[in-house]
């Protein structure tokens, strides 16, 4: 259904902003930074895995999670489904630091896709930031931005092309579906 779209179009690069999978409770033996995901959150994990693959077919794309380990075993199960994906762990990811993620990903090609594995507060600052749209984020949940040139994305105008929650797509180029 994407790829009607000019999102999937050469020239634009597609931001995959996700949510890490459902992980453990947080509990007082157990570091934040080392909580994994839960049944729930591997199988959600696995089931964006096999939506990207469906809508990316055989482009690449780079994977990048926060050194939390729920973050980094969210995109394990990604990678599954992703056999042309390249992994990165960012710090910035997991502090938040949207500047570093900036300059990281005005690095990239304009036709690369990146998909971003975080945690809120962040995930939802930077869809807000980058495109002036507030969304909520539950677990496993994505956003796709998209822009064509690279100043979209230190003016705020980039476009949120997709919305995906729950697994399957909630909202498409400005439509609720």
């Amino acid at each position: 259904m994407f790829q009607n779209f000019n999102i999937w179009k050469r020239g634009y690069m597609r931001i995959f902003i996700m949510r890490h999978g459902e992980a453990t409770a947080a509990t007082l033996d157990t570091a934040d930074r080392q909580r994994v995901l839960s049944s729930t959150g591997i199988q959600q994990a696995k089931q964006v895995g096999r939506l990207l693959e469906q809508y990316l077919k055989r482009e690449s794309i780079r994977l990048w999670a926060s050194p939390y380990k729920r973050s980094i075993e969210t995109v394990t199960y990604l990678r599954t489904a992703l056999p042309l994906a390249l992994v990165g762990v960012h710090e910035a990811i997991a502090t938040g630091n949207r500047e570093k993620i900036e300059r990281e990903l005005l690095g990239a090609s304009t036709e690369e896709n990146v998909c971003i594995v975080g945690h809120i507060p962040y995930v939802n600052q930077w869809v807000q930031q980058w495109s002036g749209i507030a969304l909520p984020f539950e677990p496993a949940d994505m956003a796709v931005l998209t822009y064509l040139k690279k100043d979209d994305m230190a003016k705020g105008n980039m476009q949120l092309s997709v919305y995906i929650s729950n697994g399957g797509c909630r909202w498409l180029l400005g439509k609720n579906i």
